[in-house]
């Protein structure tokens, strides 16, 4: 799986909340 920082930033808009936007940066990996 190949994630730009496009995607991030897409994904990021729709996590309101830091805690939510952290776990998901973690399972990233």
């Amino acid at each position: 799986m190949t994630t730009t920082i496009q995607t991030i930033r897409d994904d990021f808009s729709f996590l309101e909340e830091w805690e939510d936007r952290y776990r998901y940066v973690i399972e990233l990996g």
